[in-house]
């Protein structure tokens, strides 16, 4: 009866550890996920305001209104994470963010790093007075 005692415990403890591991790999994978969403709506929401502003001669301060409500959406951004390129009638957002592993030692080992990136696209082209949205994940 004592034999089997200790390879319960042993048997317990391997498992357990297995099990902790795919519950913290799926919390990171979900956080992930969350922000992946974020940075396509932070996209969306500052090509919207671009191209809406960009058509006022009167405001000057577009590009900065745009990366504030990119900000809005998703708070862990940075102005460094957004990149606004206007030509003509064609507008493009693109925000590159890093989301920092939680479990750093767990992404490693299933070939992460610290950092997972997620970058989105949003193009807004303004065609006789209306807005035709693009948004790339």
């Amino acid at each position: 009866m004592n034999d089997q005692r200790g390879t319960v415990l042993l048997e317990f403890v391997v498992s357990s550890m297995l099990i902790i591991a795919v519950l913290l790999c799926t919390v990171n994978l979900g956080m992930a996920v969350r922000d992946k969403v974020l940075t396509a709506a932070a996209a969306r929401e500052a090509a919207r305001t671009m191209a809406i502003l960009s058509g006022d001669p009167d405001r000057t301060d577009s590009e900065y209104e745009a990366r504030q409500q990119a900000k809005q959406v998703f708070k862990a951004l940075k102005d460094e994470d957004i990149t606004i390129r206007s030509q003509g009638n064609r507008i493009e957002v693109i925000v590159a963010y890093k989301e920092p592993a939680v479990f750093p030692a767990i992404a490693r080992m299933i070939g992460g790093g610290e950092w997972i990136p997620l970058t989105s696209k949003a193009v807004y082209m303004k065609n006789e007075g209306t807005f035709i949205a693009e948004t790339a994940y």
